[in-house]
């Protein structure tokens, strides 16, 4: 006689319970690191805090008060970690950095973790007297900021991405066992896409913001840098011409850049450039300082993925591929690149193809098809719509190109996307 066990399924952790793990890993991460971390509920109100007397914050009785701007950096610095779907560095009041770490539950944004505010820099010196003053204090907490200040450390930007790869992987690993969370963790954010925030005010200037990251993933810095001198301004005016909070907006934006920059990077931190930037964003004290250091870096970024897309040193090549990115939805040939050029159309399609080793129809065929796959998954738009949106003449050819490449029909494709919830 032979018995059959049947191992009983497991069932998913409530949110109470993924909580009560994630606060675990985070005393774990606490105790050695030494480092404050702290859970924000889904009311932006404080649930608990872990190494509370590390935290300067602390020393000022009026820290919790809903009406504090430092609230205001932790709820926009909470709001950018849920849509990118990952940590997220960002610099407060002070002049420290801190990390958000996303909690979400069923779809649905149930809070946020902090682990510091911890100090960065390469003086001691230079990092505490910038700290004392960007928080003019009064004199009630000298004493109590003298004795924080003994023992506080300085990190270099090498050690805060340690650290941030640390947090990161700390909590992904107390909340990734609940499947759900899972798939809702990797599609909050599709290839750096990031929808309008719904909390944002109106006259957020999303579609700017949209048009670019749009420009620096394609590699075009002369127009991503265009764009953000317009959105910029939109900004300034936004914040009522309030620095602190206009530097708010562009670490949320360079954040984002720093992972749409390349397509290999998406999920991590862009070397040492955004770190960088924090530190210098910060330390700026005017909006011409201000803008010339985010325009620089969406240059770099831009110029990133363009060096992505290709490596090789034909300068011809670098044009008409930033060519093809700029007009791939209209009908496009290859005399029509050659043209735009400046060259012969024979001589372009043997260079094209011993460059990228693939002969330019293709090329351009398999990057409308790319393209396609965002539409299906984000959008509702009809499959005549999307051919047409991306340089398709009909609705059938599209279908039968995309089966060719990808091995199954757009509509087959949306509901397997739809069904798992991963951008293929």
């Amino acid at each position: 006689m032979s018995y059959k066990y049947t191992m009983p399924e497991r069932k998913p952790d409530s949110e109470q319970q993924l909580l009560l793990k994630a606060k675990d890993v985070a005393k774990a991460f606490a105790n050695v690191t030494q480092m404050p971390v702290s859970f924000f509920n889904r009311y932006n109100e404080l649930d608990w805090e872990l190494l509370p007397q590390g935290k300067l914050c602390n020393i000022f009785s009026e820290h919790y008060n809903c009406n504090a701007s430092c609230l205001r950096i932790l709820k926009s610095a909470a709001s950018t970690a849920h849509k990118l779907g990952e940590a997220y560095l960002f610099v407060c009041n002070a002049g420290m950095i801190q990390i958000a770490y996303p909690f979400t539950y069923k779809k649905e944004n149930c809070g946020c973790f902090f682990a510091g505010p911890f100090a960065m820099g390469s003086s001691r010196e230079h990092v505490l007297r910038h700290i004392l003053k960007g928080l003019n204090c009064k004199e009630e907490y000298e004493y109590k900021m003298i004795t924080f200040f003994s023992t506080l450390k300085v990190y270099s930007p090498k050690d805060v991405q340690n650290f941030y790869d640390l947090f990161q992987h700390t909590m992904l690993g107390a909340l990734l066992p609940d499947r759900e969370f899972g798939t809702v963790y990797i599609t909050e954010n599709k290839n750096g896409e990031l929808k309008e925030q719904k909390e944002r005010e109106i006259a957020y200037p999303s579609e700017l913001e949209h048009q670019l990251l749009e420009a620096v993933k394609r590699g075009n810095g002369e127009k991503a840098q265009l764009i953000f001198t317009e959105f910029f301004e939109r900004i300034k005016i936004l914040e009522a011409g309030n620095l602190s909070f206009v530097k708010i907006r562009l670490m949320e934006l360079t954040g984002i850049l720093s992972r749409v920059s390349s397509k290999n990077a998406i999920n991590t931190i862009n070397s040492y450039n955004y770190l960088e930037c924090l530190d210098e964003l910060n330390n700026a004290i005017t909006f011409q300082s201000v803008f010339d250091l985010i325009y620089n870096l969406i240059g770099r970024f831009a110029n990133d993925a363009f060096l992505h897309m290709y490596e090789g040193n034909s300068e011809i090549i670098r044009r008409v591929i930033r060519f093809i990115e700029d007009n791939y939805k209209d009908n496009i040939t290859l005399n029509d690149v050659a043209e735009a050029a400046h060259i012969n159309a024979s001589y372009l399609s043997t260079l094209f193809k011993n460059e990228m080793g693939i002969a330019f129809t293709y090329y351009l065929t398999e990057l409308r098809i790319d393209k396609s796959l965002r539409l299906l998954v984000d959008t509702n738009l009809s499959l005549t719509e999307i051919a047409l949106s991306i340089g398709f003449n009909s609705q059938s050819y599209f279908i039968k190109v995309f089966k060719n490449i990808i091995g199954m029909t757009p509509k087959e494709y949306r509901k397997e996307s739809n069904t798992q919830g991963i951008y293929r």
